[in-house]
Protein backbone atom coordinates (compact mmCIF):
# COMPACT_ATOMS: atom_id res chain seq x y z
CA UNK A 1 0.00 0.00 0.00
CA UNK A 2 1.36 3.69 -0.88
CA UNK A 3 0.06 6.70 1.58
CA UNK A 4 0.75 9.96 0.45
CA UNK A 5 0.30 12.60 3.04
CA UNK A 6 1.67 15.16 5.62
CA UNK A 7 2.95 12.50 7.86
CA UNK A 8 6.24 10.13 9.08
CA UNK A 9 5.39 7.48 6.18
CA UNK A 10 4.42 10.03 3.49
CA UNK A 11 5.97 10.04 0.23
CA UNK A 12 7.29 12.81 -1.32
CA UNK A 13 5.37 15.18 -3.80
CA UNK A 14 6.95 13.45 -6.98
CA UNK A 15 5.75 14.66 -10.46
CA UNK A 16 6.14 11.29 -12.21
CA UNK A 17 5.05 9.31 -9.43
CA UNK A 18 1.54 11.09 -9.66
CA UNK A 19 1.40 10.82 -13.50
CA UNK A 20 2.34 6.57 -13.11
CA UNK A 21 -0.60 6.52 -10.23
CA UNK A 22 -3.29 8.24 -12.41
CA UNK A 23 -2.70 6.24 -15.15
CA UNK A 24 -2.62 2.93 -12.85
CA UNK A 25 -5.81 4.21 -11.62
CA UNK A 26 -7.38 4.85 -14.97
CA UNK A 27 -6.23 1.01 -16.15
CA UNK A 28 -8.07 -0.55 -13.17
CA UNK A 29 -4.60 -1.46 -11.35
CA UNK A 30 -4.98 -0.53 -8.45
CA UNK A 31 -7.74 1.39 -6.33
CA UNK A 32 -7.42 4.35 -4.23
CA UNK A 33 -9.31 5.25 -0.82
CA UNK A 34 -9.45 8.51 1.19
CA UNK A 35 -8.35 7.60 4.72
CA UNK A 36 -10.40 9.35 7.91
CA UNK A 37 -7.19 11.48 8.44
CA UNK A 38 -7.28 12.54 4.62
CA UNK A 39 -4.23 10.82 3.40
CA UNK A 40 -4.65 8.57 0.11
CA UNK A 41 -4.18 5.29 0.30
CA UNK A 42 -3.43 2.83 -2.69
CA UNK A 43 -3.38 -0.74 -3.12
CA UNK A 44 -3.51 -3.25 -6.22
CA UNK A 45 -6.59 -4.00 -7.51
CA UNK A 46 -7.91 -7.66 -6.51
CA UNK A 47 -10.02 -8.05 -9.06
CA UNK A 48 -7.54 -6.56 -12.22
Amino acid sequence: MITIGDHAGGHQPDLALDVALIDALRAGQILAALMPDDRLAFTPNPHA
